[in-house]
């Protein structure tokens, strides 16, 4: 009898970190040896547009294994919708109503819509329950930060109640800001099954997360199977970059990103392109304004590539590039991925600095604020301009270490 496996806090195929996170962490469980069934829950509830929008890829995949896609419960607020507080907040009064009666069927059917039901139903005959990779167990500031981390994390308790075997894979952890986020993550973490972290730098700077047998990894994509890794030095002297709008000191960033491009063109030869790694988050346009402020000959070495469709195309440019400047990290995990060497860009929490600690790479790893970021973007690219080779060798020998090591985690999971 096929193991039953629910993927759950599934997002949007328009973010290709995404995506790329849930793709492999299937193939994953369907490299087991172990006959599984794998269905997914969105993050997004039924009547909510996105549903029906963000998931065509991931439904595709899922439909070829015989899966399928279920709404979410609870989940991200549509924020287009009419009256949205009274609306958001007659759901917070019914979910709170179902918690201590999430065992009972005939509660289900009271507070649960239909469509809901299916996904309650499909918790409830789960084997495993997974909440896959990413940066999920997080808030941000203030109480309508806890707010969301509830609602994102409503689906976890739900399994958690349901008396399931539920674990975290390949997650970075943290921060939460306020004392009913640290106490309801402490809640959960003291009850998953088991809690794979893709880094350990995290535990180090949140100290206030429970102690428990942590285990740590990577993240899932370095996994990825779309698109093989290949050690060419015969491409062209092209260096993709990814930007976003960042929360902190963006014109700072601005300054750091047109200076960092300006170099390459100028110093290195090198032309510039870059690439949409989450169109749904305008890295188009923020592309665009970064491209604005570089000089007339700098534009004429730089392209924006703002008509690129589907995780497979994009693991394809970056196959072709020399190396990557990524402000998006999961656009330097794809780099990786495929061999080619990434250099970072921080602007949240711990989750770059603990992979490239993963890799042997910390310095790789760029504060943009800082005044010694273009220096160190320099040594970089020095670094990989006289050892390219040898970089993602090393690289790529920790990449299989860690998959190798996933894939007996992943076995375990399913036969215990």
């Amino acid at each position: 009898m096929k193991k039953q496996v629910t993927l759950i806090q599934c997002y949007s195929d328009h973010n290709y970190g995404d995506l790329g996170i849930i793709l492999s962490t299937a193939d994953l469980f369907y490299d087991a040896d172990i006959d599984v069934q794998i269905n997914s829950i969105s993050t997004y509830n039924y009547d909510d547009k996105r549903f029906n929008t963000e998931h065509e890829d991931l439904k595709d995949y899922l439909l070829k294994h015989d899966g399928k896609m279920f709404p979410g419960i609870f989940g991200i607020v549509d924020r287009d919708k009419k009256f949205i507080y009274i609306r958001s907040f007659l759901s917070l009064l019914r979910f709170l109503l179902f918690v201590p009666l999430i065992k009972q069927s005939w509660a289900a059917k009271i507070l649960l819509n239909k469509s809901e039901i299916e996904s309650y139903n499909l918790l409830k005959n789960s084997d495993l329950v997974v909440s896959k990779g990413g940066s999920y167990f997080c808030d941000d500031n203030g109480k309508l930060g806890f707010l969301s981390f509830f609602r994102l994390w409503y689906i976890g308790l739900m399994a958690i109640k349901l008396g399931k075997k539920v674990v975290i894979l390949g997650q970075s952890i943290g921060p939460l800001n306020t004392s009913l986020g640290k106490s309801f993550g402490n809640y959960l973490l003291k009850r998953f099954n088991k809690v794979i972290l893709r880094e350990s730098v995290c535990l180090k700077e949140y100290d206030y997360f429970i102690k428990r047998d942590y285990v740590i990894n990577n993240d899932m994509v370095f996994f990825q199977k779309l698109v093989k890794p290949t050690i060419n030095e015969n491409i062209n002297k092209t260096v993709g970059v990814t930007v976003k709008y960042v929360d902190k000191d963006q014109d700072k960033y601005f300054v750091f990103m047109k200076e960092a491009i300006t170099l390459l063109v100028n110093k290195y030869n090198f032309d510039v392109v870059m690439l949409p790694q989450v169109p749904l988050d305008n890295d188009i346009k923020a592309s665009k304004e970064i491209w604005e402020t570089l000089g007339a000959e700098i534009k004429n070495r730089v392209r924006i590539l703002d008509d690129l469709n589907g995780i497979n195309n994009l693991l394809n440019e970056y196959a072709k590039l020399y190396f990557v400047l990524g402000t998006r990290l999961h656009s330097c995990i794809f780099s990786w991925s495929v061999g080619v060497p990434a250099i970072n860009i921080s602007y949240h929490g711990t989750k770059s600095q603990g992979i490239y600690d993963n890799l042997g790479l910390r310095n790789w790893v760029l504060n943009y604020s800082s005044d010694e970021s273009i220096s160190l973007f320099e040594k970089n690219v020095n670094s990989i301009l006289e050892s390219r080779s040898s970089i993602i060798e090393k690289v790529t020998e920790r990449i299989s270490k860690d998959k190798e090591q996933v894939g007996e985690l992943i076995k375990n999971l399913l036969v215990s």
